[in-house]
């Protein structure tokens, strides 16, 4: 070889010289072993196929043997539908009659025999696809067994079209078998299973002959001639074929078949019927065999053939048998020429990858362990190799620890463990640095979720000022307790806490609820609870007490630890003197309690107990209960009347204070009582609140009102003007209607309805629905995005701070009355701090009840925008505000007599129900009467 050859060959990968020892032998012993495994496969295949053909061969000669069984039923039906035809051929008229009874249930059989026989025949020459010559002689047999059964049905056609259409179905399955036994033969067999195809093609003529002698010879009877000759013939010439095969059946080749055939032979009924068959095939013009029992012979004829098909089916299971071993030893030739290939092969391989093993091995594992590494499987790489395969292996070694212990702070991350995963040893360098400061950012998020999740929760479920647990909790607690058992419900009413509000201001009062607050947990037992159910209003549930005597003594317990009287601290600022008290209304439950009828209780006897001089604990009784009844009695009363149409709508207007125009009205609710009078709107509202009617008395008005507004500016009427500021409608709606989710259903389909603006409707609330329920809040926010207008009513009642306007979802202020008529020059104060505080938000200010010419110079030099009250206009029926003025300009000395305001100014007294609207508007108000007349129900 020459030099440049070598230094070729020394500068050649390591696979090259490889591939040239091992290439060339690889290439032959393939070849070999492809062709001696196609061989041995194309054998395999062979004897699969034979197996199929003679399956398919059992199957076609069922079908064939119970086409030919259908026969003598089916001529001897269209014979006996002839009378004159059945006597002609030798029947008597009472054998006639028991035949055509018998015959159809005979026919039936043995049409479904052959319809199943002919079915699996079918699938079978299916399986033999892509040759369809089986498929095709199949379909056709059976096209013409339905010719022949049509033919049998319908005596106008021939009896020939019966025995035609039979014989020539029996005719192409017996060809169809012949076709596929010489098939198997064909398949280059074993000589086994040749000799076995031999003696089960010598069953199959056997088979063909018996089953049609019955057949034939019963259509020479019934035939006239010339047909009734041909027939006699096939009768002889298949009893002479039976007997000829049968005479050279004991030559079989297979023993087990030789030997059930003998069986077959010896049997008596066979060989009975057999002799029969044969006497008259010896003398046909004797007839051996009455015409008349033929038929009879139907079933013996069958039990022949079923002797004989087991002869058969046994022959198939041998030539089935005989290829399955062909085709075992086809497969065990291909197996063991693909192990001796393999072998070649794979010790070809071996001797190649011996010559690289060394130099490779150590390569792999290091691009192994780096593929797993990249992958984010954290494993160990083994050094192994010359000395740069061992430090590049080092090195990753290294790497893949530092990424565990990322990993380990990562799992104690997800696992919560936040401490381990700051303690964890960070990596070294400044990728540690940096992925430890990551580490500390991410405990640090994760921790500031949690408290934000944990505070989210505990705001959802307790009241933001004094930590207690809110209306829903408190509702939810109680409907709990009423499944465990007796359960009983104080509510603590704050007395004189109007008076500390009024006099201190807002902050100190926000003092004293928090204080009471501390001192109802710090008295009751562990286990009992404590809520504020709003505004100046507590609540105390107690589990597992039967005895009314213990409720009322922990209420004047109660009542003692709340009440005090003395200097007050407040932030930097001491209050000389603050006096507070408290009612108590005691409730127990009974077995049909609700949370709501509990507290609904409790709430009426806390009402009692402050209308007896407060500072009092009351129980609900019996005297109370009537009282709710009665309540419960108006209710049902009040709907009624609102299905009967008794009630209706009056509408206060709303003036511009500057040019006196018209903008808008308030739609207040009024009720004629049949046989009673008007009914006082805090009456009716108060009843419609204790449940949720009131709903449907808000969702009544909303639909009045803004039908009646759209009439009018359909009209140009009440103030509506083309080109002018159109005038808004105001509708009340109570807290518990706002919270219930069908509230933005009801207001879009009032809108829809009456085809309003929605920028012309207000919907007007209470300020503590605002803290009642987070529902209520999302439905306002809804309804502004909507267009819709928001104006909070009686503000500076409740516990809304001024502060808190910057974000509360309103569009209009509504200052109090008790605000507007006090005589107090801290309540004249406070409505101008109302006023300019709202104007700071850009809140529309309106002004209630000014019935002075003294208080409207007052609100208008406080800077309030708008006004409604008695010195404009008392509330109107809806024809009065067609004839309205546009320009509404008090007069100078007007005044407003006393029983005129008594509508719509309600005495003091405590909220007739539990509803959310219902509740005092306020931590100053706890004995004003929400259910005004300006309220929807």
């Amino acid at each position: 070889m020459s030099d440049r050859a070598q230094r070729g060959l020394r500068g050649r990968p390591v696979w090259q010289p490889l591939a040239v020892l091992t290439l060339l032998p690889l290439l032959a012993t393939v070849y070999l072993g492809g062709v001696a495994v196609a061989s041995a496969h194309r054998s395999a295949d062979r004897a699969l196929r034979a197996q199929r053909l003679v399956s398919a061969v059992e199957l076609l000669d069922a079908a064939r043997r119970a086409t030919d069984g259908e026969v003598v039923p089916s001529m001897l039906v269209h014979v006996l539908a002839d009378g004159d035809r059945a006597t002609r051929v030798g029947l008597t008229a009472r054998q006639a009659a028991s035949l055509r009874a018998a015959e159809p249930a005979v026919v039936q059989r043995a049409r479904a025999l052959t319809d199943r026989a002919v079915g699996a025949a079918l699938e079978a020459a299916g399986d033999l696809q892509p040759d369809a010559r089986l498929d095709q002689a199949v379909t056709s047999a059976r096209t013409r067994i339905a010719f022949a059964r049509s033919a049998a049905a319908d005596v106008s056609k021939p009896l020939e079209n019966v025995i035609r259409g039979f014989g020539q179905s029996s005719s192409e399955l017996a060809t169809a078998e012949r076709w596929a036994s010489a098939e198997a033969v064909s398949a280059g067999l074993g000589r086994r299973s040749v000799a076995a195809l031999q003696d089960l093609n010598q069953l199959l003529t056997l088979s063909e002959a018996a089953s049609r002698q019955l057949g034939e010879l019963f259509a020479s009877r019934v035939l006239a001639d010339p047909a009734a000759g041909i027939a006699e013939n096939g009768f002889v010439a298949s009893w002479g074929a039976y007997t000829k095969q049968a005479d050279y059946a004991g030559d079989f080749t297979v023993g087990t078949i030789r030997h059930n055939w003998a069986v077959y032979r010896n049997d008596p009924a066979v060989g009975e019927f057999s002799g029969l068959l044969t006497e008259q095939a010896l003398d046909p013009a004797r007839q051996v065999l009455a015409t008349a029992d033929l038929p009879g012979l139907a079933e013996r004829s069958q039990a022949r053939d079923a002797a004989l098909s087991v002869v058969l089916e046994d022959a198939v299971a041998q030539v089935i048998e005989a290829s399955g071993a062909d085709l075992e030893a086809a497969l065990d030739r291909r197996r063991n020429t693909l192990t001796v290939c393999l072998g070649l092969v794979l010790l070809s391989l071996v001797n190649g990858g011996l010559v690289v093993r060394w130099l490779t091995s150590s390569m792999r594992s290091l691009a192994s362990g780096a593929q797993q590494v990249s992958q984010g499987n954290l494993v160990d790489v083994p050094p192994r190799g010359p000395r740069e395969l061992r430090t590049a292996a080092r090195a990753l070694s290294s790497a893949v620890a530092g990424l565990r212990r990322v990993q380990e702070q990562a799992r104690a991350v997800v696992d919560g463990n936040t401490e381990e995963a700051l303690r964890q040893k960070p990596l070294p360098g400044p990728l540690g640095d940096v992925v430890h400061a990551s580490v500390e950012q991410i405990v640090e998020s994760f921790r500031a979720r949690e408290a934000l999740q944990d505070e989210l929760a505990h705001q959802a479920t307790h009241d933001a000022l004094t930590g207690l647990a809110n209306r829903a909790q408190i509702l939810a607690r109680l409907s709990v307790l009423l499944t465990r058992g007796a359960t009983g419900v104080l509510f603590i009413d704050l007395d004189g806490f109007k008076l500390v509000n009024d006099t201190h201001g807002h902050a100190v009062g926000d003092r004293v609820l928090c204080e009471v607050a501390d001192r109802l947990t710090a008295t009751l037992r562990p286990g009992d609870a404590a809520g504020r159910f709003g505004g100046d209003e507590f609540v105390v549930t107690i589990e597992g007490i039967r005895d009314p005597e213990a409720l009322l003594d922990l209420g004047r317990r109660l009542i003692s630890a709340v009440s005090w009287s003395g200097p007050m601290n407040v932030g930097a600022t001491t209050v000389k003197q603050v006096r507070v008290g408290a009612s108590v209304g005691v409730a127990l439950s009974s077995p049909g309690s609700t949370a709501d009828s509990l507290l609904a209780e409790a709430d009426m006897a806390a009402y009692r107990a402050k209308r007896l001089g407060r500072g009092r604990v009351e129980i609900f009784d019996d005297g109370l209960r009537a009282e709710l009844s009665e309540r419960a009695a108006l209710e049902v009363a009040l709907r009624a009347g609102l299905e009967a149409g008794e009630l209706h709508l009056h509408y206060q207007p709303v003036v511009n204070l500057t040019s006196g125009v018209l903008v808008g009205f308030e739609a207040l609710a009024r009720w004629e009582r049949p046989g009673v009078g008007p009914v006082r709107p805090d009456v009716f509202i108060a009843a419609a609140e204790a449940s949720s009617f009131v709903c449907d008395l808000g969702r009544w008005v909303l639909h009045e009102a803004t039908a009646q507004t759209a009439r009018w500016r359909a009209a140009g009427q009440g103030g509506f003007v083309p080109g002018e500021t159109e005038p808004t409608i105001a509708v009340n709606i109570s807290g518990r209607h706002l919270a219930d989710h069908r509230v933005l259903d009801d207001v879009a389909d009032a809108l829809a309805a009456s085809g309003l603006p929605p920028g012309l409707l207000v919907v007007e609330i209470t300020e503590t629905v605002l803290t009642d329920d987070p529902r209520a809040r999302e439905h306002l926010r809804v309804l502004r995005e909507r267009g819709v207008q928001v104006a909070i009513d009686d503000f500076g009642t409740g516990f809304t701070s001024i502060s808190a306007l910057a974000v509360t979802p309103a569009d209009i202020l509504k200052i109090d009355r008790s605000f507007i008529d006090s005589e107090d020059v801290g309540h004249h104060q406070l409505a101008t701090l109302i006023t300019r505080a709202a104007q700071t938000f850009s809140l529309r200010v309106i002004a209630e009840g000014i019935e002075t010419q003294a208080q409207l110079a007052r609100v208008r030099a406080d800077g309030c925008e708008e006004a409604q009250g008695y010195l404009f206009s008392r509330p109107l029926p809806p024809e009065a505000v067609e004839d309205l003025p546009r320009h509404l300009v008090p007069p100078q000395a007007a005044t407003v007599p006393v029983q005129d305001r008594a509508v719509d100014r309600v005495p003091d007294r405590r909220r007739a129900g539990p509803g959310p609207d219902s509740a005092p508007s306020g931590n100053d108000a706890p004995n004003q009467a929400v259910a005004r007349t300006n309220h929807p129900g």
